[in-house]
């Protein structure tokens, strides 16, 4: 019977995942560490326990703000072209490959590229993109975008593209309205990156 409740709580947390809210998550959440106290489900039954929460994740990962990871077809076109600039073919499709086993979310990508590309060479800043646009900045490409816009006004591509890119980890999918608040309001003070800087500071998660 325990088992059975598992699989149904479990069932229902992968199902519907999206569609609740965070509390109805964390409920069930609760509820499944509950059952696990006193489980006497089998080791086989644990193990597929496992694979629906991790299933479940990955919806939390890529839902929720536009952002979806790219085909690897998708990606790789897009990583061969920019790394075949710079290497052979070969080598090219090799770095595309590697690069795309890390990147989550091609929109992401192809702005920090964009952005690096301006003071770093093609096979370096197809790297910077790769190194960034993993599972922390899904569906946060008009975040990442609207810092490195601001950085630019200070700082290099590259570096507008880095920081873009690491402090956009930081911060939720949601919180376009207040960096862009902070912004304009430390602008009025400080430099674009500084101003950049402190509306990040603010926004955290």
């Amino acid at each position: 019977m325990k088992t059975l409740s598992i699989c149904i709580l479990v069932c229902l947390f992968a199902s519907n995942v999206i569609a609740q809210s965070r509390v109805e998550i964390r409920n069930l959440l609760r509820q499944i560490e509950g059952e696990l106290r006193y489980t006497d489900a089998s080791e086989r039954e644990l193990r597929q326990v496992t694979q629906n929460l991790r299933r479940s994740l990955r919806i939390l990962e890529t839902g929720n703000g536009g952002g979806t990871p790219p085909t690897n077809g998708e990606c790789v076109e897009f990583a061969y072209e920019k790394y075949y600039i710079s290497l052979s073919s070969a080598a090219a499709m090799d770095k595309a490959n590697q690069a795309c086993r890390q990147i989550r979310d091609l929109a992401v990508a192809k702005t920090i590229y964009e952005y690096a590309y301006i003071s770093y060479s093609s096979k370096n800043a197809m790297d910077l993109a790769a190194n960034l646009a993993t599972t922390r900045n899904i569906g946060k490409d008009e975040i990442v975008r609207f810092a490195a816009s601001k950085y630019y006004i200070s700082l290099s591509g590259a570096n507008s593209a880095k920081l873009a890119g690491q402090n956009s980890m930081n911060v939720s999918r949601r919180s376009l309205p207040c960096l862009q608040r902070n912004y304009e309001a430390y602008y009025r003070s400080y430099s674009a990156s500084q101003a950049m800087d402190r509306a990040f500071s603010n926004c955290r998660n």
